[in-house]
């Protein structure tokens, strides 16, 4: 209830302690939720990993705050500065694809298509972005399609010459080992030649 995640908040700001938010994480709105992941993520791994599994295993249906596909949208558009804090997201992000086990809230194949999608209507296509892509094209081979259009708005979109886009499209396009894909790959190569 509302009036009981008021008194825990209260509680945990009065005697400087987290851990009962973690209790309380189903009865909060989304938002809220994303306030206290935050919090957890800059202070501890394990609280953090507790947290997840609380939203990620509801005791009902009904009483269900956020969905694992949320989830892994707020997780992959998460700002990190430190090899450290994007250890911690990477930790996260496989622990809301792996511990989704009703099959109404799975990170199946449509759900994962739908998180890529949102991802995609961001500015910033960031290192977790593509390493997302190349989980999906491991665990949905038959989706090449899909993944194909990504790359392709992904190539026409951000101009991959050099970094970590050209590295993750380079290595999506070599798992999907098409005659589509090879055409693609011999393009991102000659760009970054270009540019060389």
């Amino acid at each position: 209830s509302i009036a009981l995640v008021k008194a825990v908040k209260t509680l945990c700001a009065s005697v400087a302690c987290n851990w009962p938010l973690v209790s309380v994480l189903p009865g909060m709105k989304k938002e809220e939720i994303f306030e206290v992941l935050s919090l957890f993520q800059s202070s501890s791994i394990t609280l953090t990993i507790v947290a997840l599994k609380k939203l990620l295993h509801p005791t009902s249906r009904e009483f269900y705050p956020i969905t694992a596909v949320e989830l892994l949208i707020w997780l992959h558009r998460r700002k990190y500065t430190s090899k450290s804090e994007r250890l911690l997201l990477v930790v996260m992000i496989k622990v809301c694809m792996s511990e989704t086990t009703q099959s109404w809230n799975a990170l199946d194949c449509s759900a994962l298509k739908f998180a890529i999608e949102q991802l995609m209507n961001d500015m910033d296509i960031t290192p977790l972005f593509m390493r997302l892509v190349i989980l999906f094209i491991q665990s949905h081979p038959s989706s090449v399609d899909f993944i194909l259009n990504i790359i392709d708005r992904i190539i026409i979109s951000h101009h991959p010459s050099r970094g970590f886009l050209h590295k993750g499209l380079t290595c999506c396009l070599r798992m999907i080992n098409s005659p589509k894909s090879l055409v693609m790959l011999e393009n991102i190569n000659y760009r970054g030649n270009l540019k060389k």
